[in-house]
């Protein structure tokens, strides 16, 4: 990762892990006529999926 020549130490990193169980683009692209996936469409509405944290971290490196 580059740093400035500038920066100038500790630096702060912070990194975070998340997890969908659907991602967005599965369900713009689920079309038909079937009822399952009416129904599929109307609990997405109401429960549209979110982004779940699993993990984060922060350390400082010297």
């Amino acid at each position: 990762m580059p740093v400035s020549n500038t920066a100038v130490a500790p630096f702060t990193v912070e990194s975070t892990l998340y997890y969908q169980n659907i991602r967005p683009t599965f369900v713009e692209a689920v079309h038909g006529e079937h009822p399952w996936i009416a129904e599929f469409a109307g609990v997405v509405s109401q429960n549209p999926p979110r982004a779940e944290v699993l993990a984060s971290v922060s350390f400082q490196v010297q």
